[in-house]
């Protein structure tokens, strides 16, 4: 019966085990992803030449672990954020795509449609929240430029 048992504990604790990585690795994301690094989760080039790059940042956070950007960087170089996520899991199967119609950039993750760029209106719609459309900001292309190169 002993043995019936040590079989069973072993069992629960391998399943434990297992459940605590896949939540791990599915909330923390890769394996080696430090505090303060900056994961290139998707990237998009259009014929015009402009750039299209969803940029997961480690927060170091234990619950709030990634912040998320959409950045477009322009060929003249200029380069514009846009805020996709805060206090975020990280972005599994996370992809651009161009959309059907109307220039917009769709952005996918999770296995659905979460947002798109309206480049009309120069600003990102997340579908899945109550905020307003979100207006980028131009900053530095070096961490765009930065994870390309790799």
């Amino acid at each position: 019966m002993s043995s019936i048992r040590m079989k069973i504990g072993t069992i629960g604790v391998l399943a434990l085990l297992l459940i605590l990585s896949l939540v791990r690795l599915g909330h923390w994301g890769p394996i080696g992803v430090k505090a303060g690094d900056d994961v290139l989760c998707s990237k998009l080039t259009l014929t015009n030449g402009q750039k299209f790059c969803v940029v997961a940042h480690r927060t170091g956070e234990v619950i709030d672990a990634y912040h998320v950007f959409l950045y477009r960087v322009e060929p003249s170089g200029d380069c514009y954020k846009f805020t996709l996520g805060d206090e975020d899991s990280f972005w599994w199967g996370c992809s651009l795509r161009p959309a059907k119609a109307g220039g917009e950039i769709e952005i996918r993750a999770f296995g659905q449609l979460v947002a798109k760029y309206v480049p009309s209106k120069d600003s990102v719609v997340c579908l899945d929240e109550k905020r307003p459309p979100e207006n980028g900001r131009k900053t530095s292309s070096a961490v765009v430029e930065k994870l390309l190169s790799r």
